[in-house]
């Protein structure tokens, strides 16, 4: 049985799609605006808890997939701006990240009315921060297009 499942495993690894650096960013790009839809959509304090959590951890993946898109520029078109950028902005989605966690755990509690009204506040401003962060990631992918 354990070699039958191994060899499953290997079937599925071989049959990975693999996509381009630039494909991979457009896809994380558009699975963050479902995903910040999604959280806007949320009617459970709990449900948007998780958004955020996902909006962040896929922002750390456009973070590495924009550095992919970076390398597999040509060396001409690299900009040193970008690249620094990119490290920014992966201080800033790790801090995004860790807010988030700290907010989720709190979001799903019931509180007073005025502690609420300030977690939401809290909420909006992570929620502009990922926009901000999202949309600078993908001004930079946007400006490396495909070979």
């Amino acid at each position: 049985m354990y070699g039958r499942r191994q060899s499953m495993e290997k079937a599925y690894v071989r049959t990975e799609i693999q996509m381009t650096p630039q494909a991979e960013a457009d896809f994380l790009i558009q699975e963050i605006r479902d995903t910040r839809s999604a959280y806007d959509n949320a009617t459970v304090d709990k449900w948007r808890a998780q958004h955020l959590g996902m909006i962040g951890l896929r922002m750390s993946a456009l973070v590495r997939a924009a550095r992919k898109v970076l390398a597999a520029a040509h060396p001409t078109t690299q900009s040193d701006t970008d690249a620094d950028q990119c490290t920014m902005l992966e201080a800033r989605t790790s801090t995004y990240l860790n807010s988030a966690s700290r907010l989720a755990a709190t979001m799903e509690h019931e509180w007073p009315r005025d502690i609420q009204q300030e977690i939401d506040a809290q909420a909006d401003d992570l929620i502009r921060d990922a926009d901000a962060i999202s949309a600078e990631l993908a001004a930079i992918v946007a400006r490396y297009p495909a070979p």
